[in-house]
């Protein structure tokens, strides 16, 4: 078994075609020059990269791809404004000098094969891993040649899509979500040891959005990945490597390439329209959050029962967070204006018949407030909103209950995040936040995990395994963590366009280690008026949830 020198930093190498890399793996590397866990101490640079061909050679070349070429100019265009996760930036600069191996590789019509001397070559520098950001398919000895082995990004679920174009297929196909995988390469084209494996929910509006989601997105993965090795040496690393892939992995789709003409044509009827539905449902309805409740039950099982609280038609009511106390409910709420597009929470009084006031709004601010989460430390009450347009984690403490607040402290700053959820558990606090990492195109579909000793805690310590969940149809914790027949329960917002609750059971949770199942999940089909369930609560023998209908604008 390879062994890491104790504190000495992972000695990484880089498999590119030129200098000038896609900007995502531009950041990718910075953050790996200035981590205290790897470096850059190699490259090996293509000889025989594919040279783009001029415009029209290239459309001769791919004259039955020439709809979906004319579409992603197009995109180009149209979607400028974003930034663009394949644009070229030169890393030269962030090498630092390290040595070059330049290699011309063998290659057949898709493959690359490097001679045993370059093999050789590259055995020299004894790195740890190598990174392929160029080349093509790898076969041959090459795979062997870092002690590690070569790690790889495939932009897609491998169980689902093997091929490219990045982020075109889950469209067409009307995926819900689409894959990001990291994996060691093997012979096996995408079928090496996965590493990470993360889901997005798809843009069924955008190649081009739905693509740069993933390239983003994955820039954390390496990075995440090379600290774990770093930290738990290889043994430990290699040991759940093979335990996480343990299992028989058959490939039942088939390997997809760029869409001919006629796919393209279908896919630009699909997509117009789905921007036809989609304005049309902008312009004509509203979506609009509603509350709906459950007596008598300690945790509601079924739908059928709720009752719904109906907001006015220019506001949402959303997030309910129960505290019982004095035999009446308190319902925390968030209250959304559509006319000045902001939140702020309000409060529901409750008798135990069911029996309820007119929302009041205990606290507001100059920016956005949402999901109030609500937790008892000795004896007060405090309260974290979401106030993720702010950049921090906020906490209010109750000066006069239900209704007076006042800012207390802040948990954490310069963060993107929502959804803060704490929970005390085995003499320790836990606080679970899905937070965005990278500004250049952020996202919320990954859950980390922090715990410390007290709740007002300024050195919040950030678990090993963070992000715990990378999925965004079991990211989003929906609601606050509860009890039920002697085990734990988060539950989850599926954010794809299903929009349904999932429970998981929280299996394990301590400073090392974090494991949830999923046990069930409840979809909106029992009404046809409800689009989406969003938070699930309940205290003592009431239940919430928070759901959403699509409402007419005008009628």
């Amino acid at each position: 078994m390879e062994m890491i020198s104790s504190g000495a930093k992972l000695r990484v190498g880089l498999l590119i075609d030129s200098f000038a890399v896609p900007s995502w793996a531009h950041a990718m590397l910075s953050k790996l020059q200035t981590s205290d866990y790897a470096q850059i101490c190699l490259v090996v640079l293509n000889a025989k990269p594919k040279v783009k061909k001029s415009f029209f050679p290239e459309l001769l070349d791919n004259w039955e791809h020439v709809l979906f070429i004319a579409y992603c100019k197009l995109e180009e265009k149209l979607f400028s404004h974003l930034p663009d996760g394949l644009t070229p930036k030169d890393a030269k600069p962030l090498l630092n000098g390290a040595p070059v191996i330049t290699v011309t590789p063998h290659q057949t019509k898709y493959t690359d094969t490097f001679l045993d001397a370059d093999v050789a070559r590259i055995k020299d520098h004894e790195v740890d891993v190598l990174i392929r950001l160029g080349f093509r398919i790898l076969k041959g000895s090459v795979l062997n040649s870092a002690k590690f082995g070569i790690w790889s990004y495939h932009h897609a679920d491998n169980r689902v899509n093997r091929g490219r174009p990045v982020g075109f297929w889950e469209i067409f196909k009307k995926l819900p979500v689409t894959g990001t995988i990291l994996q060691i390469l093997t012979e096996d084209l995408d079928n090496g040891q996965v590493l990470y494996r993360s889901f997005s929910a798809t843009d069924f509006l955008s190649v081009k959005r739905n693509r740069n989601q993933c390239y983003w997105k994955a820039l954390s993965f390496i990075p995440r990945k090379l600290k774990e090795l770093h930290r738990d040496g290889a043994e430990k690393f290699l040991e759940r490597v093979l335990r996480e892939n343990d299992h028989a992995d058959l490939k039942a789709q088939p390997l997809y390439k760029k869409p001919n003409n006629y796919e393209s044509f279908a896919f630009f009827i699909q997509l117009a329209l789905g921007w036809v539905r989609h304005w049309f449902n902008r312009i004509l309805f509203i979506e609009q959050s509603f509350l709906a409740f459950n007596l008598n039950q300690s945790v509601s099982s079924s739908s059928l029962v709720f009752k719904h609280i109906m907001p006015p038609r220019d506001r949402s009511w959303g997030s309910p967070h129960i505290i019982f106390k004095d035999s009446q409910y308190y319902i925390f709420i968030d209250e959304f204006i559509f006319k000045s597009m902001t939140g702020r929470i309000a409060l529901i009084i409750m008798n135990q018949s069911g029996d309820y006031t007119k929302p009041v709004t205990i606290l507001e601010r100059p920016y956005h407030l949402a999901r109030p989460f609500i937790f008892k430390h000795k004896n007060d009450h405090y309260m974290i909103p979401e106030t993720s347009s702010n950049g921090v984690i906020e906490v209010y403490k109750c000066t006069k209950f239900p209704g007076e607040w006042v800012f207390y402290q802040n948990l954490m700053t310069n963060i993107d995040t929502i959804g803060v959820t704490l929970l005390y558990y085995h003499a320790k606090w836990w606080l679970f936040a899905n937070i965005s990492e990278n500004k250049e195109y952020p996202t919320h579909d990954e859950l980390f995990l922090f715990y410390a000793d007290d709740p007002f805690s300024n050195s919040w310590k950030q678990h090993p395994q963070s992000p715990v969940v990378s999925d965004i149809r079991n990211a989003v914790t929906a609601g606050k963590i509860f009890e039920s027949k002697g085990n734990i329960y988060r539950v989850a917002h599926d954010c794809t366009d299903r929009q349904s609750l999932r429970f998981n059971r929280i299996d394990t949770l301590n400073e090392y280690e974090y494991k949830e199942v999923e046990c069930s999940a409840v979809t909106p089909g029992w009404n046809k008026d409800i689009t989406g369930l969003c938070t699930f609560n309940q205290a003592d023998d009431v239940t919430f949830v928070a759901s959403r209908r699509s409402r007419s604008r005008f009628f």
